[in-house]
């Protein structure tokens, strides 16, 4: 008998969010590269395996458009979502992780790496992107129609 309740409880629970109109629903942060510019995000780092990579993804949540570096581009929406990883198991990964980790070392109180990234958690910043192509993938005629492009982190600044 508490099940036929329960039952009928989600199902008025249900038609009344079918009532709803589209217009009332609120549209999910996107997740995708932000186009070249000048953002104000909220910083986090992580340290997690891709692949069998050892590495560190930097993410950035939107709070603010400062400049678009070609205006005709959709600017994300606040909230909206994108990262750039850096494979610390090599030489390129990790000198570029040192250039952005170094804006957070006085932050973190420590030139250490692991206790950067501990330290960096949703921290206000002022980032520059930039979008590198990935040539092995870009290079296959079956993606001409659909290059990838990776985010760059030209600069970052803690504000």
């Amino acid at each position: 008998m508490t099940n036929t309740t329960e039952n009928n409880d989600a199902l008025d629970q249900s038609s009344d969010l079918l009532d709803m109109v589209l217009e009332d629903i609120k549209d999910l942060p996107e997740f995708k590269n932000f186009p070249v510019g000048a953002y104000r995000c909220a910083v986090t780092m992580e340290s997690k395996k891709i692949g069998v990579h050892q590495a560190v993804e930097v993410q950035l949540k939107m709070l603010e458009v400062l400049e678009l570096a070609n205006p005709e581009d959709v600017p994300p929406k606040e909230s909206d979502t994108c990262n750039a990883s850096f494979m610390l198991d090599n030489e390129y990964g990790l000198a570029n992780f040192k250039k952005v980790a170094a804006k957070f070392a006085d932050l973190a109180g420590s030139s250490n790496l692991r206790e950067i990234v501990a330290a960096v958690k949703d921290i206000d910043c002022t980032v520059i992107t930039g979008l590198r192509a990935d040539k092995k993938y870009n290079a296959l005629p079956e993606n001409a129609n659909s290059p990838r492009f990776f985010l760059e982190l030209k600069e970052i600044a803690v504000n």
